[in-house]
């Protein structure tokens, strides 16, 4: 290879996958069930990468710890039902993927349940694309936590300066920051940032070739 990247670990929801509006479905028929009002797409987008439970947390508001886990147990099992409505992948994605990247280490770090992601990428027909999968499960706190990133890491047996992380929010540049890792924003995800040349940014996927230049 010919990059100082040897190992790609993207984010998923806003990154590689379009999940934002099933997400918005699923969270407004829970949130109706639980005499809640529904949130607009642009709300559930903002709430969308820190986890289930502090998805339904940012659009219920202040209220009961049981609530919020009645809540984030119904959406489970709604999600199970309905892995891939209304879900799409960016356009590019695959393409490069099974194209240029197709020789180098790549893993999903998400903080999107370890069971649900699985299931979303079998339905699309992409698990096989990627070396590691890591969603949110026992023993490893979400991101920004950075154990799921550095398990990737142990288990690839690249080292943080040979690797980069690829997401669209403030809680994956944390992420990478704390794992000692370089970070990339795609800039067609959930979150802005303000880049000012301190790490590249990704209009759309044909540009993660760079990876392959270090052209970052």
């Amino acid at each position: 290879m010919k990059g100082s990247h040897a190992l790609i670990v993207f984010d998923f929801d806003g990154t590689l996958v379009d999940t934002a509006p099933g997400i918005h479905e699923g969270a407004n028929a829970i949130l109706r069930t639980l005499g809640y009002p529904a949130r607009s797409l642009g709300e559930v987008k903002k709430a969308i990468g820190r986890g289930v439970h502090e998805l339904f947390r940012d659009l219920m508001g202040p209220g009961k710890p049981e609530v919020i886990e009645k809540a984030v147990g119904l959406f489970r099992e709604w999600y199970h039902e309905n892995p891939v409505l209304k879900t799409q992948v960016y356009p590019g994605v695959l393409p490069v993927l099974e194209g240029p990247l197709s020789g180098l280490k790549k893993a999903i770090v998400t903080n999107n349940p370890d069971d649900l992601v699985k299931v979303i990428l079998e339905k699309l027909g992409m698990m096989g694309l990627f070396d590691i999968v890591m969603g949110t499960q026992a023993g490893f706190p979400p991101k920004p936590d950075p154990g799921g990133v550095l398990f990737v890491l142990s288990r690839t047996h690249f080292s943080p300066r040979r690797s980069i992380l690829i997401g669209d929010s403030s809680i994956d540049r944390e992420t990478a920051r704390r794992a000692g890792t370089a970070f990339g924003w795609v800039s067609y995800g959930y979150e802005s940032l303000s880049p000012n040349g301190s790490f590249p940014v990704f209009s759309n996927p044909k540009e993660w070739e760079r990876v392959l230049h270090a052209d970052l």
